[in-house]
């Protein structure tokens, strides 16, 4: 099963079982298994946090989710895509979030 995700600008192909249903396998897969996820260009704009969103609130396993950040941000920027992604409700409570890129 997946366990680490690379994405780059939020395309992505997600690798899962044949079953009668994939998407609960992936789902599963995502929940027990996936423990890093890598997004490229994340802009922090409305799409790209809900995404982010999802792995946080869903990915029990996750051990560390890096944000490739393509402009400069700072300290203030990253607290609030902390709290749109809702980080202190996340599935996984070892998991860290690293924003990378020029700070």
């Amino acid at each position: 099963c997946l366990q680490q995700l690379h994405i780059n600008t939020l395309t992505s192909y997600v690798p899962n079982k044949q079953n009668d249903n994939p998407a609960a396998t992936t789902v599963e897969c995502v929940d027990r298994h996936l423990k890093q996820v890598i997004v490229r260009n994340y802009s922090g704009k409305k799409p790209d946090y809900k995404f982010a969103k999802f792995f946080v609130l869903n990915a029990r396993a996750l051990e560390s989710m890096k944000l490739h950040v393509p402009f400069s941000w700072n300290n203030e920027w990253r607290s609030r895509q902390r709290i749109k992604m809702d980080f202190k409700n996340r599935a996984s409570p070892n998991a860290l979030i690293c924003f990378e890129g020029t700070e």
